[in-house]
This record gives C-alpha cells, sequence and structure tokens, in this order.
C-alpha cells in the first residue's frame, strides 16, 4: 500500500513537472485526496462527467491548477459556480494564504463541495449556495474581492455584469475564466457594452507540445475596470 502512494505521487509529480510546476509533496497528496473524493461524490451528483472520472486528475484538476499558476496570487477570491470545487479547491491548493469563496446556485453541488473542504481542511476556503445575480448576494459582498474567476459558467457579459459591485478596487480588479469553444462573439459583446475593458484570450494548454489535448480550453480576461 505504501509502495502504491508513492508511486502514485511519483506519477503525479511528473504530470505537473512535464508543464512547468513543481508540488510539493503537501499539494500533491491534497490533489489526489481531491481527485478521489470528486470521484466519490460524483456518484451521486454529476459534478463532473462521468466519462471524465477515470481521468479526473488530467482532465479538470490539471488544467484548473494550471490555470490558476497562470493567473497568480490574489488576496481575496470568488469562484462563481464551482460546481465540484473547480477551479475554486485547486486554487486553494495553489495560493493557501488567498481566502476563497465557492459558491454555486445548486444545494446538493455546494453541499458535496462543502464536504470535501472539510475533508481537505481548507482553512482559506468557504461555500455559499446562493445565485450572485441576487441582491441579497451583491448587497452582503460588494466591494469584497480582488479577483473572480470562473470554470464553463456565465457568459462572459454576464460573468461582467455580476463581477462589478463585488470588486474591492475597480482598478485593480480581474476576471479570469476557463471557457471552451468559439469565444469571439462572447467577447465581441461584452466589448460593445464595455469598450473600456482590456479583453485577453489565450489557449491554456495542459500538456505543451500536444495539441490534442488542448481540450479547447481558454482563459480568457477582463482588466481595467474604472
Amino acid at each position: 500500500m505504501i509502495f502504491h502512494v508513492k508511486h502514485k505521487l511519483m506519477e503525479i509529480f511528473q504530470v505537473f513537472l512535464n508543464n512547468g510546476i513543481k508540488l510539493s509533496e503537501k499539494e500533491a497528496n491534497l490533489l489526489m485526496n481531491y481527485a478521489d473524493l470528486l470521484k466519490v461524490h460524483n456518484q451521486r451528483l454529476n459534478l463532473i462527467s462521468r466519462k471524465d472520472v477515470d481521468d479526473v486528475l488530467i482532465r479538470h484538476i490539471l488544467p484548473c491548477y494550471v490555470f490558476s499558476n497562470i493567473v497568480g496570487n490574489h488576496s481575496s477570491v470568488l469562484d462563481i459556480g464551482t460546481g465540484g470545487g473547480l477551479p475554486g479547491i485547486p486554487y486553494s491548493i495553489k495560493y493557501e494564504k488567498s481566502q476563497i469563496l465557492l459558491v454555486d446556485s445548486t444545494k446538493k453541488k455546494i453541499d458535496a463541495v462543502s464536504e470535501i473542504v472539510q475533508t481537505l481542511n481548507l482553512s482559506n476556503v468557504e461555500t455559499l449556495w446562493t445565485r450572485v445575480e441576487s441582491s441579497s448576494f451583491r448587497q452582503s459582498y460588494k466591494k469584497s474581492f480582488d479577483l473572480i474567476i470562473s470554470r464553463a459558467t456565465s457568459d462572459l457579459l454576464a460573468l461582467i455584469n455580476y463581477s462589478i459591485p463585488l470588486f474591492k478596487n475597480l482598478n485593480r480588479g480581474k476576471i479570469s475564466a476557463m471557457k471552451g469553444g468559439e469565444l469571439n462573439n462572447e467577447i465581441r459583446k461584452a466589448q460593445k457594452m464595455y469598450p473600456s475593458l482590456e479583453f485577453s484570450a489565450s489557449p491554456l494548454i495542459y500538456i505543451p507540445g500536444n495539441e490534442n489535448n488542448l481540450n479547447k480550453k481558454y482563459i480568457v480576461t477582463v482588466e481595467n475596470f474604472r
């Protein structure tokens, strides 16, 4: 059993090293345990696609960790539509001094994520069952966050509308979203409404040199709020 765990850890280290990320043993253990917990909860809830269950580390957790590595460290973070805790939990493992709020509108999902957070003992994470567009949430969390992250949830324009009242400082506020598919229309529509904002989109290549593993995932960043 000890040999099996060590071998699995070595595999995780190597996968992340291939992506230019050096994990500590603590981070590797947390990510491995998180993957196992996602599999357990996914048996009764659709937190991730069932076809991805056997490859949850590579298909879901690794891209979110790469995303977090690129986005960088921010002190107060909101994950909108967290689902199974993605990308918020990998972000919290990468940046343990950041304070992160995971929000989802589905109670069963937030209950599962809360249990995962408690099991992993992630003291920098809070969870909340709510809708970010609700007036009560916007009032309670007005000017609370430096960074707002999301994974394949809202349309970009809606995400911007949700985020603006929640930033501590508009000049330093940033949205970073993991999105797939054709983004040009979303970006054009958002630019039309907010011409002063800065938009950027780049492929999230989490297995370098292998274009078949791009998985059509992009990092979309919105900055220069004022």
